[in-house]
């Protein structure tokens, strides 16, 4: 469909006026271009001008060192030469000798005593000389192996390197000193020629690179701009544009760059995707549950533990506002109150489910970033952890309980003697009986404890072998013997059709045999009947105790291998149980891999089955 005409002069007046601001923003960029091209063709001139200074300055300085160096090895050399004519010839070897040898060294050479004494010099005569003791090089020479100096020569009438050697016999002792020096002048003379040549190349190499700056700086303009515009590209979003021409140098690497940079940028957010798609992994494979909520308690995230801790019905949180779906008192204020302290924050929390306390160790910590902002709760079960709390709590308070009901007795006993009973001939024999009872009880519930906390604490080292279970029940039985006399029971081993053999630790198994059959014979009635027996289903061997006495009501029967539970606690008392006995017995047979089942009606007597693996 054509445009009305009275619209078209408009269109035409608005593409002259972006044409006409294009041509004045390539004007600007031209005039940068310009400024660009000179700075660039200055910093090649500086550059170099730079580089040969620096290069220059550190030629002279190592050729000067050089220089001394090897001028100082060779006057070395030229002293140990000396030496020898020395040693050869105390006196010296006159000055006619010494000049000669100073015009074939090119260097002046000296022979000194030790006093100072000049004996032969090779450039001057030796009897007009001074002494030479407070030579500077003399002195060092004494205490070192040379003995080196620069100075001003008074006979030379110059600067002269000296170096100096002292002439020791063969038990050590100075015999002369010998001095090799050169005037230093010459080497200076050649240091400042050299000095010269490098300033004289900084300036042509200055030169040079200027007129390479201007030819190198006019080639890299104009990639420079088409980068600049493709670059522009780029942030403006369109991740098509290309640069036309490539040079092989770091400019077109950088083109070449920028070619990439959209895939670049598709890729990093494939990436990104790929991170965040891994973290969530990770932490829906954690034991902790982790919920993140932003700033208005919706559910951003929220692992697989966090939703069983959270709302069990297995509904789906993120998304939602935490108090849609979550019932656990305190969450809500912990999340508030880790916003307001922008910190990490950490209560314990509660809730009651299925009849059953569950706690929880939460901790919250906010969370910023992206332009949002919210908490992030790590919650940790530790109802078990509770329990467990619990349960060394009832055990301490029951220990403390059984420990102290003898103790008080036995107190009261001896009290009760010490006030004068002992002299009652009707009444102390009684009292000792009592005291030699609750000594007893004492004694079994601390062995029973000291067992049981080596069982806890260390387990049970089982030797695992083949071991009869017949004779394991009747071990037990003999050492039972002594309460069966006392008590009227009658015990029956009921003869097994071969031999059962079990696999475990022959000792163990027959503490926990002899544990059930005294427990048996405690809680049965007076002329009641014990029964042992032993048998095999399968992979399993067994050996079971049956009593005829009160039995175990069935609100009791999960709790009796607790430690210290009793389901007669006057009766126990009386018959001398710690309450710790089938404790025992449980940790030893799962020690052994096993397992133990009770079957028990109130009033009808109770069997206990240890099963084991057969062997």
């Amino acid at each position: 469909m054509s445009e009305p005409l009275d619209e078209r002069p408009d269109r035409v007046h608005a593409v002259a006026r972006s044409l006409a601001r294009t041509e004045r923003a390539e004007r600007v960029v031209s005039r940068r271009r310009s400024g660009f091209f000179w700075k660039l063709a200055a910093a090649f001139a500086i550059v170099v001008l730079v580089a040969a200074s620096t290069i220059g300055w550190l030629l002279n300085a190592r050729i000067e060192s050089t220089m001394d160096t090897e001028l100082q090895r060779g006057l070395e050399r030229a002293t140990v030469l000396m030496g020898q004519i020395l040693r050869e010839d105390p006196g010296g070897p006159g000055d006619a000798r010494a000049r000669e040898l100073g015009a074939a060294a090119d260097m002046r050479l000296t022979w000194i005593r030790p006093d100072g004494l000049v004996l032969a010099d090779s450039h001057f005569d030796a009897d007009r000389m001074e002494r030479h003791d407070s030579r500077e090089e003399v002195l060092r020479s004494l205490r070192e192996e040379f003995g080196a100096s620069v100075r001003y020569s008074a006979t030379m009438r110059e600067d002269m390197l000296y170096i100096a050697r002292a002439v020791r016999d063969d038990d050590g002792e100075v015999v002369g000193i010998v001095r090799a020096s050169v005037p230093v002048e010459e080497v200076e003379r050649e240091l400042a020629q050299l000095s010269r040549l490098t300033i004289l190349g900084a300036g042509v190499g200055t030169l040079v690179a200027w007129i390479v700056g201007l030819l190198v700086s006019q080639r890299i303009s104009k990639p420079i701009r088409e980068v600049r515009d493709v670059a522009e590209a780029l942030v403006s979003g369109d991740y098509s544009a290309r640069v036309r021409e490539f040079s092989r140098d770091e400019i077109g690497m950088l083109a070449a760059a920028l070619q990439r940079l959209s895939a670049e940028i598709a890729r990093r957010l494939a990436e990104a995707s790929l991170s965040e798609a891994r973290l969530r992994a990770m932490l829906k494979g954690m034991v902790e549950g982790v919920v993140a909520v932003d700033e208005s308690d919706r559910v951003l995230f929220c692992n697989d533990a966090a939703r069983d801790l959270l709302d069990p019905s297995g509904g789906d949180l993120e998304g939602r506002h935490v108090w849609e779906r979550v019932r656990i008192a305190g969450l809500g204020e912990l999340l508030e109150e880790a916003r307001d302290e922008r910190g990490l924050v950490q209560a314990e929390l509660s809730v009651v489910r299925d009849g059953m306390l569950h706690s929880f160790d939460a901790q919250a910590s906010p969370f910023s970033g992206g332009g949002a902002a919210g908490v992030v709760a790590v919650l940790h079960d530790i109802t078990e952890l509770r329990r467990l709390e619990n349960v060394r709590r009832d055990f301490v308070a029951n220990v403390s309980h059984e420990l102290k009901t003898p103790l008080t007795s036995i107190q009261a006993y001896v009290e009760t003697l010490l006030d004068g009973a002992i002299h009652d001939e009707q009444n102390n024999e009684r009292f000792l009986k009592k005291i030699d009872h609750h000594v007893r009880r004492l004694s079994a519930l601390v062995s029973d404890l000291l067992s049981l906390a080596r069982i806890e604490s260390t387990g049970t080292d089982i030797q695992a072998e083949p071991v009869g279970l017949s004779g394991v029940l009747a071990e037990a039985a003999r050492l039972a013997e002594g309460s069966l006399g006392e008590s009227g029971i009658t015990l029956v081993q009921e003869v097994a059709e071969g031999q059962v053999l079990a696999r475990g630790d022959r000792q163990a198994l027959v503490q926990v045999a002899f544990n059930l059959v005294e427990n048996a014979v405690k809680y049965n009635r007076p002329g009641g009947r014990v029964t042992l027996s032993v048998g095999q289903a399968g992979e399993e061997a067994f050996f079971r105790v049956k009593d005829t006495g009160v039995g175990i009501p069935d609100a009791d029967r999960q709790r009796v291998f607790e430690r210290f539970y009793r389901v007669d606690k006057a009766r126990s008392r009386d018959v001398g149980g710690t309450g710790l006995g089938l404790a025992i017995v449980k940790h030893l047979i799962q020690a052994h891999d096993g397992r133990i089942e009770v079957d028990s009606r109130e009033g009808e007597g109770s069997t206990f089955t240890v099963w084991l693996p057969a062997a």
